[in-house]
């Protein structure tokens, strides 16, 4: 029998060719209060169940580029929120992208210069994803939501 041992990682420059199941799955990360994104985390998918007003927290843009994560908010019973979420960039460090909305009047377009959180209220409707990556400057969302008065970008958490 083959003894396995650990190697650096390979790259291909050429066709790979593989017969049989090729699985990859995301790591997926559940929280229910207030977390700090590492990063480690780069990747991951964040699924938030908030038990109470909860704030995520995202790690420097600057120096973490092509960091990504997807984050899903959700709430158990289906419905809206029973909670508020807070995804929270940098300070200083801003958001840029948008959150495509069905209706409502609130800010679903980032403006790159001051909006540094994402508020999910309580009036917002279970099942929110949002695609967040680093250019090395900003962090980049692009983010679903059923009403944009209810989830939105903003300056200030809610």
């Amino acid at each position: 029998m083959a003894k396995w041992e650990r190697r650096a990682p390979c790259r291909f420059t050429n066709t790979v060719e593989v017969q049989g199941a090729l699985t990859y799955k995301k790591k997926v990360l559940t929280k229910t209060a207030n977390y700090t994104c590492t990063a480690a985390d780069s990747g991951a998918i964040l699924s938030v169940d908030p038990a109470g007003t909860t704030l995520i927290q995202l790690p420097a843009a600057a120096s973490n580029a092509g960091w990504n994560i997807t984050i899903t908010v959700s709430e158990a019973d289906g419905g809206t929120m029973d909670n508020k979420v807070n995804i929270g960039a940098l300070t200083g460090e801003f958001f840029d992208g948008v959150i495509w909305c069905s209706d409502g009047g609130g800010d679903s377009k980032a403006n790159g210069t001051s909006h540094d959180f994402i508020k999910v209220s309580t009036d917002s409707q279970s099942g929110l994803r949002f695609d967040i990556h680093s250019d090395g400057t900003r962090m980049i969302c692009n983010g679903f939501a059923v009403d944009a008065s209810d989830t939105m970008f903003a300056d200030a958490a809610g």
